[in-house]
Parts: C-alpha cells; structure tokens; sequence
C-alpha cells in the first residue's frame, strides 16, 4: 500500500505545483482538494487498518469530482486570453 500512497501523494504535489490561469484557479483548488483528501484517506486507512476513513471518501470524491467539472466547465478561459 505504501507505492499506492506514495503515487497519490507525487500527484496532490504536482497538482499543488502546476501554474494555471486565473480564470482555473477554482478547478486547481478543487483539484487539489481531492487528491489531497484521497492521500490523506490511504494514510489513515494504511494507520487504522480500519475502511471507514476509505469509504468516507469514496462517498466524498463523488461530490469533489463533480466541483472540479463544474469549475472546468464553467471556466472562461478563453475571454481572459484573448484580452
């Protein structure tokens, strides 16, 4: 599990890292939201052994994915660059 946890954790930091226009400042966060809180739950479901951490945020990624599309989708990229 320690090679799954690690994995995560280099994406959440890339995430972290990566510049990206104002107009997907709100995606980045979110996008980082969920990769951190996805660490963060192998952590502790590698410190507990117990699930409940990892179900809390199965449940949980589904509303984190679904805030990363929205601020995607509603991004206006494309205005911003062209000023």
């Amino acid at each position: 599990m320690a090679g799954p946890v690690a994995s995560m954790q280099a994406i959440h930091r890339e995430a972290q890292s990566t510049a990206v226009p104002a107009c997907l400042s709100e995606a980045k966060k979110a996008l980082t939201d969920l990769t951190g809180q996805s660490a963060n739950a192998l952590i502790e479901f590698m410190r507990k052994n117990e699930v409940r951490a990892f179900i809390y945020t199965s449940g949980d990624r589904a509303s984190l994915i679904r805030t990363f599309e929205h601020h995607i989708e509603g991004a206006n990229c494309e205005t911003q660059a062209t000023r």
